[in-house]
């Protein structure tokens, strides 16, 4: 039976996570998306079988697909969100329900980058324009899904940059940039809670 590791639906993206998604090869992810649906389902040949069913039943469109040995993850966009809702609900009803509780393994800030940090991020990160003085946040979640939820809801109530994002396998990574007090807050445990609401 197919196993339900991880499920996100996200009904209203920030550009900031959009412009991150087609970063990382998500091109294909158009304004006129409404949200996105990102699944981990166990073992990986599964995913193809709840990947044609959702697309026989609702009309979304497929952003990325990866398996490894034990897992397979999907993203999926729609012109709109009753479509992620309905591909959300049929991939609960052919699945068992053992999704991971959210974790948030480790978050650290770094208050005020050195000319030297800053220039490294930039030439790391080629779309990066880090300066001195700006704060840097790193979080690591499990499911790696649930970075998508941190990085929109980061975005969205706070000044600040996604840098990198990592949303597909064992576990998740969210950089992001902005002013110092503002990372500060979504350090463990108040962003977990700022996303569990």
């Amino acid at each position: 039976m197919k196993e339900l590791i991880a499920l996100t639906l996200i009904e209203r993206l920030s550009s900031g996570l959009l412009l991150s998604l087609k970063m990382s090869g998500a091109s294909n992810l158009g304004a006129n998306s409404a949200g996105l649906l990102c699944f981990e389902v166990r073992p990986a040949h599964e995913t193809d079988t709840l990947l044609d069913k959702i697309f026989k039943y609702c009309q979304v469109e497929l952003i990325q697909k990866q398996m490894d040995g034990r897992s397979g993850w999907v993203v999926l966009t729609a012109a709109e969100n009753s479509q992620l809702r309905a591909a959300a609900e049929l991939v609960s009803s052919e699945t068992n329900a053992s999704e991971q509780s959210i974790q948030v393994t480790s978050s650290s800030v770094v208050s005020s980058l050195s000319q030297e940090h800053a220039q490294q991020i930039n030439r790391q990160l080629r779309r990066a324009l880090v300066s001195r003085g700006r704060g840097l946040l790193t979080i690591d979640c499990r499911p790696a899904t649930h970075a998508l939820t941190i990085a929109n809801e980061a975005e969205k109530s706070m000044s600040c940059q996604i840098l990198q994002l990592k949303y597909l396998g064992s576990s998740g990574r969210v950089l992001l940039t902005g002013s110092a007090d503002a990372l500060q807050y979504w350090t463990a445990p108040n962003m977990e809670v700022s996303c569990n609401r």
